[in-house]
């Protein structure tokens, strides 16, 4: 029942949403389990949490969610057609259109593994990486024993570059991988061994690398990380270990440099930077004041602001820019807020990074929305941007 309650007060996009489904449905089940063992097959069923309420006990547990029986029907009937476009355009391989098939099918039945293993696939091939890890990341966490879910989440880690995380999530599947699965398995995690002890000590993360899942290297180029070819196993690709350099030459200037000045460095060194005020100590009032310089020195119309983030938004930075929106922009001028939270969602991808947030993100969201409306008597802006982060104003 509490759990029923927390999903009244959150947007469906939240996390928490899944987690509490998830929770009450196994509730719903070891109920049902041990009813079944002391009472006749003809018996009601048993109350999740019985509170004295009989009748309301027995309604919640006979309906694991706030949905009726018949929006469950169309939720699943609408997610089975949208996964039926996204397999028909992957195997024409038109990718985009697959990714935002079974996107729309993650979104009609979140808590279905499946969907979010096909959108990792589908984001892989656009070689985007990034939210590539985010969906695999939500397929596990749904499924941890689903072996599949595991191989993504390996490939898109190594796609991004992350080629220690991508060996653990390898490992992490062979205890639920079938014979062939655990086959395809211990072959990548050997090659992303190999590919990490190819990588500088010091360096935790390399420039994104080709990975089965990606398209084939160019002709002539040498690609040491993709499978097969043997002979160029162990080799460092002069090119990439340039990228990699430039991006550690950039940490030293991006610790040092202003708001401003990072803006001409690019995306990445601005948001390496916040990112690194953002979780320095407490809070205090001269770190308030630099964040709220940081988020002031982004672009002010939501074409600009997508273009200069192009499609390097993570998980970890939305989170902090809307947190950080609520805490030094909000005091100072609610409506100002609101507008930087409406043009977040501009950003590319911004549905499926904001269907991984949680409760804290979207309260949050909330409180400058509502006191944006509040201070404005009915401010547009901010009651556009509520419907994209699912904020009943």
């Amino acid at each position: 029942l509490e759990d029923c309650r927390a999903l009244q007060a959150l947007g469906a996009a939240s996390a928490e949403v899944s987690a509490s489904c998830t929770r009450l449905n196994r509730l719903v089940e070891q109920q049902r389990a041990e009813d079944s063992q002391g009472r006749d097959a003809a018996a009601a069923p048993t109350p999740v949490a019985p509170s004295g309420s009989g009748e309301a006990d027995a309604a919640a547990a006979a309906a694991p969610s706030l949905t009726t029986e018949g929006d469950q029907a169309a939720a699943k009937a609408k997610a089975a057609a949208a996964r039926e476009r996204g397999g028909a355009a992957f195997r024409r391989g038109e990718f985009k259109a697959a990714a935002e098939a079974y996107y729309e099918a993650a979104k009609h039945e979140p808590l279905v593994h499946t969907h979010f293993s096909n959108l990792a696939l589908a984001l892989l091939k656009l070689e985007e990486p990034a939210h590539a890890v985010t969906a695999a990341k939500r397929c596990t966490e749904l499924a941890p024993s689903f072996a599949k879910g595991w191989f993504r989440l390996g490939a898109a880690q190594r796609a991004k570059g992350n080629l220690s995380a991508a060996c653990d999530a390898f490992a992490a599947g062979l205890p639920h991988a079938s014979p062939d699965e655990a086959r395809d398995l211990r072959r990548q995690l050997a090659e992303a061994r190999k590919a990490l002890d190819c990588v500088p000590a010091g360096i935790e993360e390399v420039s994104p690398l080709p990975s089965p899942a990606s398209s084939a290297p160019e002709a002539g180029k040498p690609a040491p990380w993709a499978a097969g070819g043997d002979k160029a196993r162990g080799k460092v690709d002069l090119a990439k270990a340039v990228q990699t350099a430039k991006r550690v030459a950039e940490l030293a200037p991006a610790t040092q440099a202003g708001p401003d000045e990072l803006l001409s460095l690019g995306y990445s060194a601005f948001e390496r930077s916040f990112l690194q005020l953002w979780a320095r100590g407490k809070a205090s009032s001269q770190r308030d004041t630099d964040l709220a310089a940081y988020l002031g020195q982004l672009p002010l119309d939501a074409r600009g602001l997508a273009a200069f983030v192009g499609d390097a938004m993570s998980e970890e930075t939305l989170s902090a820019f809307v947190l950080a929106a609520e805490r030094v922009m909000l005091p100072r001028d609610a409506v100002a807020a609101a507008a930087f939270l409406g043009r977040l969602a501009s950003v590319r991808r911004f549905e499926l990074l904001w269907m991984f947030q949680g409760k804290a993100e979207s309260t949050a969201a909330t409180n400058v929305l509502r006191a944006a409306v509040a201070t404005s008597g009915g401010d547009e802006p901010a009651r556009e941007a509520a419907t994209k982060y699912g904020v009943k104003l």
